[in-house]
Order: structure tokens, then sequence, then C-alpha cells
């Protein structure tokens, strides 16, 4: 009876305070405020998309003959300023590829590692290693090539890499951050390229190949957009979808420039005859002007648009092209290699361009889908 009169007697709040103390104490539940985005598998099955196509589109149609097909090749340097091939617009895409990407995976290795400044240097050493992989093909794609009358001194993977170097200083900044240094970045680009006697004989006279280490500057500023894009398809399909419409508003001028003059499909205008913000914004392969760039990722926006319905379709990674995704290194390390046998299939059939490009298709195939089928199986990811 006194312990249970004492008990009663007890002041409510000692007894709230005892069972306070009885209870296990359960930490609060906190979101990381900077929580790493989670890679999505479209971005994968992109990745390995243009990898395979554009491989695909350059064995089968980079060595036919001048005036067969020329609407699905290379522009030619020597004949036309204003104007493109399908061809032309693989350097875009490959840009866009990394872009979506690359800000997201620098989030989860910064939560991992704690430390943004040296996963900046190992970007900007991918950079360089991307640049060394273009040199490599640019080795093989000189050797015995008869075709190819110009040595650009220079290659696509070069231009990419030179490219991811500087933009490997805006990773983790914040989206408005890299907004504004890529639009900084793409108008240093056209006034360098414009007012720069050096830099502009070397872009207006062909004779670079994808504009040299100058339009990586440019490309540099489109390839942070794209990491911005990247982030929102991580997070808010809504604002992604608007900045694709964005980027295809600021591609309108470009359109109508270089088309305003153009009868029965030919468009033949002299670069030299526009105006410098014409020439600045005209859509020329050739020249590599910020017009090109431009329009270039409104195009390559479409191209991811398929991409996207199919894999919200099936809901997975697509077979054998996710996994090509995964490991560019080493199928940008292929693309070299693979312009010996093309070149030497269409030298011995000259007049079967037809045949001699369904056989290099089949050379890509028999390569590539084996070579990612083994990656898949050993659960293989090659990185920088």
């Amino acid at each position: 009876m006194l312990n249970e009169e004492t008990s009663n007697s007890l002041p409510a709040e000692n007894v709230q305070a005892e069972a306070s103390a009885a209870a296990p104490v359960v930490p609060p539940t906190i979101a990381p405020a900077n929580e790493p985005l989670k890679r999505d598998y479209t971005i994968d099955n992109y990745r390995g998309f243009v990898i395979f196509i554009v491989f695909l589109w350059c064995c089968m149609f980079l060595f036919y003959q001048p005036g067969v097909f020329s609407w699905v090749k290379h522009t030619d340097a020597a004949g036309i300023d204003i104007g493109f091939g399908i061809m032309d617009y693989g350097i875009i895409m490959f840009t866009l590829a990394a872009g979506l990407i690359m800000n997201v995976v620098f989030e989860k290795k910064v939560a991992k590692n704690g430390n943004a400044k040296k996963t900046r240097g190992d970007y900007a050493r991918r950079g360089v290693t991307v640049m060394g992989v273009g040199a490599f093909n640019l080795a093989f794609l000189m050797i015995g090539n008869d075709s190819i009358s110009t040595p650009f001194g220079w290659e696509v993977f070069m231009t990419i890499g030179f490219a991811s170097l500087i933009s490997a200083f805006f990773l983790g900044r914040k989206k408005r951050t890299r907004i504004i240094a890529g639009a900084i970045l793409m108008i240093l680009f056209a006034i360098i390229s414009e007012y720069i006697p050096v830099v502009k004989a070397t872009l207006y006279s062909g004779k670079l190949s994808y504009g040299g280490p100058f339009a990586g500057i440019g490309l540099a500023g489109m390839l942070l957009w794209f990491t911005v894009l990247g982030d929102y398809f991580q997070t808010d399909k809504k604002k992604f979808l608007l900045g694709m419409l964005l980027i295809w508003v600021l591609a309108i001028p470009s359109i109508v420039i270089s088309f305003r003059d153009c009868t029965g499909g030919v468009c033949n205008i002299a670069i030299e005859s526009m105006s410098a913000i014409e020439r600045t914004l005209s859509i020329s392969f050739c020249n590599f002007t910020l017009g090109f760039i431009l329009f270039g990722a409104a195009f390559s926006l479409l191209t991811f648009l398929p991409i996207w319905g199919i894999s919200a379709l099936i809901k997975r990674e697509i077979p054998v092209i996710a996994t090509m995704g995964k490991n560019t290194i080493i199928f940008f390390f292929l693309f070299g290699i693979f312009n010996i046998p093309a070149e030497m299939i269409s030298s011995a059939l000259p007049n079967q361009q037809g045949l001699a490009a369904f056989l290099n298709a089949l050379v890509v195939v028999a390569v590539c889908v084996p070579l990612s089928l083994l990656f898949k199986k050993k659960n293989v990811i090659i990185k920088a």
C-alpha cells in the first residue's frame, strides 16, 4: 500500500521522465542535403544506342564514293559551306550521351569519397584519356586510307575529350552556374572563331576536322547544358522537357539563316558572304559553327526521345545496347579499329557499295554483340 501510494503521488513529470528513460532512443531520420541522384537505365540505353548506331553508320557509309548517299555521309569540307550530313551529328550525340550522366555520376562519387576537388581531377584525366582514344583512332583512320585526302590532325573523340576536360571543373556546381558557364563558353567560342584571325582561318578552311581544340570550347558549353538536362531527367521530367524545348527554340534562327536560300533541297551558300552573326549562327559542319552545335543539340535530343519511350515501355535495360553504354571507353577504341576492315571491304567492292555497306555492318555486329554479351555475363565495366 505504501508503495502504491508513493507511486501514485509521484509528479506526472517524473513519471514521464522515467518512461522516457526506459524507452529506446531512436535518432530522427534526416535525408542528406545533397543526396546523389540514381543512375537511370534509360541513359545507358541511349549511350549504347549512340555507340552502336554511329559505328554502323560510319562503317557502312564513310568510304562510299562521292555523290553516293551524300546525305548520310560527312559533309564534304571542300565543297559545301552551309549544310550537314546525318553522320556529322555523331559528335553531338556522343556529347549528349556523356552529358546526361556526367554530373549524376560525379555527385555519386563525391558522396562516397567526400572530395569534390579530387573527383573533378579524375574527370579531367578522363577527358585526357578520351583525347588519347581519339589520337589512337586517328592513327588507324589514316593507315592505308587513300580515300581521305586531308590529314585531319584531329578526331571526333579528341574534340569531345577536350570539351570534357573543360567541363570537368564545373561539375557539382549549381544548375544555374552550369547554365551560365555553358552560355559563356559558347559565346566565347563564337567570338574567337569570328574575331581571332588564326582561329577563324583554321575553322573556315575546313582543314581541321571537328573544329580542333577550338570547337571543344563551344562543345564544352553545350556539354554543361546537357549535364543540367541529365539532372532534371532524374528528378523532374517536366523541367527536362522544358529544357529540350528551349534548345529547340534556340536552334530556330540557325535553321532560318541556313535554309532560307535553298532551292530544290540544295543549299550551297558561301559562308564568307554572310555577316558575322549569320556566319556564327549558320549550320556548317565544315566550319564547326555555333549554329552547328545548337542545331546538333536539337537534333540529338530528338534521337533521345524514342530510346526514352522504349526504355519506359520495357522498364529495364536493353540487352547488349546498355552494356555498350556502360563500357564506352573500350568501345571507343574499337571505333578506330573498325575503320581498317571497312576501308578494305569498300575498296574491294568499288562497284558494289550496297554490298560493301552490308558487309561492314556485319563486321560491326559480329564484334560488338558477342563482346557486349561477354561483358554482361562477366559483369565487366571498364572505366577510364
